[in-house]
């Protein structure tokens, strides 16, 4: 264990050294830290953490006060730098996968396999959501006392001491309940720990099942209890499984996200089909052991932990399979898959295995390393913006208006909530820097769209307004063009029309935002030209409505694109009579690691 946990923090520290130094807070990390310094200032209480005001009609509808408790320890400690909270969450990743290699020794007495599934796991390629973004702890924090729980269930399981027996399953049900109060998905450890007792004691009589029932009514009675104080068994009217979500589609997306989970914008199609063919191999080899061999404990629990994971993940919120955005909904069922590659990997002849480990945790490096490249961008971008509002604000002497702050960028969070954010940095700004003013994200495009059609229709400059450069965070004034509303014909008008990302990746979409009230059914394009090519976005018809309405066409930017400054024109087709006005131009950036 000593030399697992040597190369375990070897190999961690070298992928994650950078997550700890180059990205700081983002999206929702500033709410779970503000919320921590808030409850030091008695604005609002811990214990209202732990009981909540019952909400049934709520949007979000989760319980999770220990993940709120372990930032209120913290946040004395670590104030509002990022890396302290970000060295918390390793600990507990870096402890799973400990927990795991012990248990997996024990089912299988294989050292080798122990070994595996720690380095497997500590570096699987798919998390580098979970091991940049420091709001994902929920999920860490969960599996973490879900992996304790489990070590305590097999100690109850297998000691000859009565009251050793007794105090390892008391002990599993306080993890257990620990794991619940961090993340729903800790019901999974009702049949995984049922299934562990069951095949150590080869029995499925009520005594048999003794070590795992206190946990079973730990985990019903925290649902019980959140039932009680949410008032309500879901998790909201937005988040929670959903069965309408499941469809082939999705079924084998997620698979693909299992057994090579890799951006695609920064992991080219070779290594990605060279990382999920190597995991086929050593899952065909996982299942001849389970055959043939004595490793049926092992594999029976890594493919129930697997297949729980999947069931659930696939009626999760969508997520982008192309830039692993929400990736972290398979941290639990990568776990399981880990087990079986160990299993694996100690089934190959002695010589072979270290040399098929140091391969494949080579492999899951190399491309982790790249799936962190959105992380790192996010993080530089949001640091820039930041801190150039901060100078803004000392110059302007005025409230900021600023828009087109990145939400999600190649799958990675950085504004998600513009007013959270906002508040945060008006709380954290220098000294003699009187921040005011309102942040709008990406997410937040149509409010916004309707707002600055109104700003447009008043006068062509906006106090204090900026737009942000999605390719660096740099903040750009707000142009929003004169003439506006562009009256057409009678009762048919563009109210505003503008690209939502002045300074867009080249080989990518740039969105356009097109405020219009029109009484006939009309048609939408907006074009470009490069090089003498003429690109436009798709034709998007528009029906009659009596109030604004805000359509969003997507321009495909070829690579060529970048470093120009590309003038755009908007195309209104009525009665087949073409009308086009002119837009503020968009400069394309190469992008960069």
């Amino acid at each position: 264990m000593l030399v697992a946990a040597a190369l375990l923090i070897a190999v961690h520290l070298a992928m994650v050294w950078p997550a700890w130094t180059q990205v700081g807070l983002l999206a929702d990390d500033h709410e779970l830290i503000g919320a921590a310094i808030l409850r030091h200032r008695g604005e609002f209480t811990l214990w209202g953490a732990f009981v909540p005001e019952p909400d049934p009609g709520a949007v979000r509808a989760l319980y999770r006060p220990f993940v709120d408790l372990l930032f209120w320890l913290e946040q004395p400690w670590f104030g509002t730098a990022p890396f302290g909270y970000h060295v918390t969450n390793s600990v507990m990743h870096c402890a799973t996968a400990l927990a795991s290699a012990w248990l997996l020794q024990r089912w299988t007495g294989s050292r080798a396999a122990g070994l595996a599934v720690a380095l497997l796991y500590v570096g699987w390629p798919g998390h580098s959501e979970v091991l940049h973004w420091i709001a994902a702890r929920t999920t860490v924090q969960s599996l973490f006392c879900m992996a304790i729980a489990l070590v305590l269930v097999e100690r109850a399981a297998t000691c000859v001491r009565p009251v050793a027996r007794f105090t390892a399953a008391v002990l599993a049900a306080f993890a257990a309940l620990v794991a619940l109060g961090s993340k729903e998905t800790a019901v999974f450890l009702v049949p995984l720990a049922l299934l562990l007792a069951a095949l150590r004691s080869g029995s499925l009589r009520l005594r048999a099942l003794a070590p795992a029932l206190p946990l079973v009514l730990a985990i019903a009675g925290g649902l019980w209890w959140r039932r009680l104080c949410l008032g309500t068994w879901g998790s909201g009217t937005h988040y929670g499984f959903r069965l309408e979500r499941v469809d082939v589609s999705t079924c084998f997306e997620w698979l693909a996200l299992l057994l090579a989970p890799a951006h695609q914008t920064f992991v080219g199609a070779v290594a990605t089909f060279w990382v999920g063919a190597v995991h086929l191999l050593l899952l065909m080899l996982a299942v001849r052991v389970a055959v043939v061999g004595g490793a049926r404990l092992a594999f029976a629990l890594g493919a129930l932990l697997l297949a729980l994971g999947y069931a659930a993940g696939v009626g999760l919120e969508p997520i982008d399979f192309a830039t692993l955005e929400n990736a972290r909904y398979s941290y639990e069922p990568a776990l399981g898959l880990c087990l079986l590659l160990a299993l694996g990997i100690a089934s190959l002849p002695e010589r072979a295995r270290g040399a098929a480990l140091a391969v494949v945790v080579a492999t899951h490096a190399l491309v982790f390393d790249a799936n962190r490249q959105s992380w790192l961008g996010a993080s530089h971008v949001y640091q820039r913006m930041r801190s150039e509002t901060y100078a803004a604000a000392h110059d302007e002497r005025q409230p900021l208006r600023i828009v087109d702050a990145p939400g999600v960028r190649d799958g990675a969070f950085a504004c998600l909530n513009g007013y959270t954010e906002f508040l945060f940095w008006q709380h954290a700004a220098p000294p003699g820097v009187a921040l005011t003013g309102r942040l709008s994200s990406s997410l937040d495009w149509r409010a916004t769209a309707v707002e600055l059609a109104r700003q447009a229709a008043a006068a062509a400059v906006v106090p204090g307004g900026f737009t942000v450069s999605w390719a660096t965070g740099a903040l750009r004034p707000l142009a929003l063009g004169a003439g506006w509303p562009w009256t057409v014909a009678s009762n048919q008008s563009v109210l505003h029309a503008r690209a939502a990302r002045t300074e867009p990746f080249a080989g990518e979409a740039v969105p356009i935002d097109v405020v219009c009230e029109v009484s006939v059914a009309v048609e939408l394009r907006v074009l470009a030209d490069v090089d003498g090519v003429e690109i436009a976005t798709p034709t998007a018809p528009v029906q009659p409505t009596s109030d604004a309405a805000v359509h969003r066409l997507w321009l495909e930017l070829p690579a060529a694109a970048a470093g120009r400054t590309l003038p755009l024109e908007l195309e209104l087709t009525i009665d087949g009579i073409r009308h086009r006005r002119a837009l503020e131009p968009v400069a394309p950036q190469a992008r960069s690691r």
